[in-house]
């Protein structure tokens, strides 16, 4: 698929997702409403300053916008995972430290 048609379907997907209309969203970017439009249908492609700023409003990161969904997909994955992982850690780590304390091995 054309990168800009992935770029454009991407803002179109954040921003929608956000609830900004083209003109809100537009406004955010200080660009007008129709370069939004061109953008989004891949007619257009912005500067590196211009992706930047899209990516702070759309608050992602600017390389998400140039992945196709199966990609996203596959990191939101990725970090759910890591979420899991980390909660996990977390509690075994607590109740190892409980543990611990509750055997006088460690104090508070």
């Amino acid at each position: 698929m054309d990168l800009r048609i992935i770029f454009g379907e991407n803002i179109k997907f954040y921003r929608k997702q956000k609830g900004l209309s083209q003109q809100q969203f537009s406004e955010q970017c200080k660009i007008v409403p129709n370069y939004v439009s061109e953008i989004e249908n891949g007619k257009k492609f912005p500067s590196p300053e211009l992706i930047e700023k899209i990516a702070s409003v759309l608050t992602v990161a600017p390389y998400v916008l140039f992945m196709d969904s199966k990609d996203v997909s596959d990191i939101n994955l990725t970090s759910i995972i890591k979420k899991q992982n980390t909660d996990f850690s977390d509690a075994l780590q607590k109740s190892v430290h409980d543990l611990l304390l509750s055997y006088g091995f460690i104090t508070n």
